[in-house]
This record gives structure tokens, C-alpha cells and sequence, in this order.
């Protein structure tokens, strides 16, 4: 069985496609309920900064692309 993670992890490796280490697991374990945890709560995260980020934009009418520079800045 070693012998076939460790084809698994050379074959990922060649193709260079992200592959967890199989041979050496990992010391820091956490359950499946907690990694769905906190990818969610990361991807509310992103959501809530992504609404943040487009009501500042869309809050100065006359900025340029955003960045808060008026049109009479250069």
C-alpha cells in the first residue's frame, strides 16, 4: 500500500497538481465538520469584504476606477 501512495504522490507531483503528503499524515488533524466550518465561515468572510468593497467604490461618484482619486487629481 506504501508503494501505491507513493506512485499517487510522484504522479501529482509530475503533473503539478496540489497532493497532501500520504506517506506522513498530517500531526495538526482536524475532524471534516471543522475544515466545513471554517470554509464556510471563510467564504462568508469573503462575501461580507466583497459587499464592503463594492459599496465603497459605488459610494464616490466622481472617483476614478475606484480608488478614491477625484477626476481633478492626477
Amino acid at each position: 500500500m506504501e508503494y501505491f501512495k507513493a506512485e499517487v504522490m510522484e504522479m501529482c507531483h509530475r503533473e503539478n497538481l496540489y497532493q497532501i503528503d500520504l506517506l506522513h499524515g498530517s500531526k495538526n488533524r482536524i475532524t471534516e465538520r471543522e475544515y466545513w466550518a471554517k470554509r464556510k465561515g471563510q467564504a462568508a468572510l469573503n462575501q461580507k469584504c466583497a459587499k464592503l468593497i463594492y459599496k465603497e467604490l459605488h459610494m464616490h461618484p466622481f472617483s476614478v476606477a475606484g480608488l478614491g482619486m477625484t477626476t481633478g487629481q492626477a
